[in-house]
Order: structure tokens, then sequence, then C-alpha cells
């Protein structure tokens, strides 16, 4: 079960017809979203220069609709 503290993974999808710069998330392996496109193109850049990153869960609201229910933080390693 995911829970604040959780590393997420995340996958660019290019051919993505709706956002050319969609970001899918991975919990464990299995996708659970995408970021939204507010916020996904720092994202998508990071992992198209190769920089390396973490994503943790910083936030669960099960009462929210189904696409905001993360939050997530992103941590640049260097």
């Amino acid at each position: 079960k995911m829970k604040p503290g959780h590393s997420l993974t995340a996958e660019q999808e290019s051919g993505n017809i709706y956002d050319e710069c969609a970001v899918k998330l991975y919990f464990e392996g299995t996708m659970i979203g995408y970021i939204p496109r507010t916020n996904n193109r720092r994202i998508y850049k990071l992992i198209e220069d190769g920089r390396l990153f973490v994503l943790r869960i910083s936030k669960i609201d099960p009462y929210a609709e189904y696409w905001n229910k993360c939050e997530v933080e992103v941590e640049l390693i260097d």
C-alpha cells in the first residue's frame, strides 16, 4: 500500500497524443497515473537530460478526486 515517504519512478510517454511532455508514475512497477500537465515539463526535461532524481510521495488524500489523490516531491541527486 502506498504511503507518504514511499518512492516512485517516472517514465516519459513521448507518443502521448494529449500531452507531448507526459510523464507516467509507477509504484513498485505498477503504473499509478501521470504527473499533471501543469507540473510535468520539468520532470520530463530531467528525464530527457539524464538527471538523477528521487520522487517521493509527500501526501495522500483518499477523499480527493482520483487524479489528485497523491502529491509528489522531487529531490535532485547531484
